[in-house]
């Protein structure tokens, strides 16, 4: 083999090591594992909450005293009440008529029709 040949095949191993490929290193998470809420926006104790999806997904609507709140969501939602077992969630028609009342807290319907009340209130 001529010295050129040798040269080249050397270059070109040089090019092929210089050129290799290697896979990034693994990305690796070091900080703790946080505890996940089973709800997308918890519902803290004392407070009754309204979500606008089913299975209490969405931004809720939080309520703590007992003033009436308009219902903006429509079709099929959840509610919570996480309030002491003294206090209901209260359902009215679109009226402003008490149409259902709640069992005291904790109580919660993951999959709730919305259509039907106008306004809520927790008392």
């Amino acid at each position: 083999m001529s010295s050129t040949r040798i040269r080249l095949a050397a270059l070109g191993a040089t090019l092929l090591g210089a050129l290799a490929i290697t896979a990034p290193a693994q990305a690796t998470d070091t900080t703790a594992a946080q505890p996940q809420s089973s709800f997308a926006v918890p519902c803290e104790r004392g407070w009754a909450c309204l979500y606008p999806l089913p299975n209490f997904e969405g931004t809720p609507i939080k309520m703590y005293d007992c003033k009436m709140i308009s219902n903006p969501f429509h079709g099929w939602g959840s509610w919570i009440n996480n309030q002491p077992s003294k206090y209901h969630v209260k359902f009215y028609d679109h009226g402003g008529n008490l149409g259902w009342t709640s069992a005291g807290g904790y109580s919660a319907d993951p999959n709730a029709p919305l259509d039907w009340f106008g306004y809520i209130s927790a008392c």
